[in-house]
């Protein structure tokens, strides 16, 4: 992870994320994830917003997610996947 890069999405998030991929019993190797900042901080307090794009890479299936502040995207992901969103 690039420590000067801006980041849309928590550790804690990528972590909650790849664990529902291990907890339904799909490979980490096989998403991958896509940040796109679409705010930036112009100075002062700043959360910033953006999204991020999930990937199956064995079936091309891609999900978009909104990230921010009081954003639950890891849950609405883990939800997807269990519904086969990425099948």
């Amino acid at each position: 992870m690039n420590e000067n890069k801006l980041r849309v999405i928590t550790q804690d998030e990528v972590d909650g994320y790849k664990k529902a991929i291990k907890d339904k019993g799909y490979s980490v190797e096989d998403f991958d994830d896509i940040e796109k900042v679409l705010s930036e901080s112009k100075g002062g307090f700043y959360t910033p917003k953006g999204e991020i794009t999930i990937e199956r890479k064995s079936t091309g299936k891609k999900r978009v997610y909104k990230t921010g502040s009081g954003r639950s995207w890891p849950a609405k992901f883990e939800e997807e996947l269990g519904n086969g969103c990425f099948d």
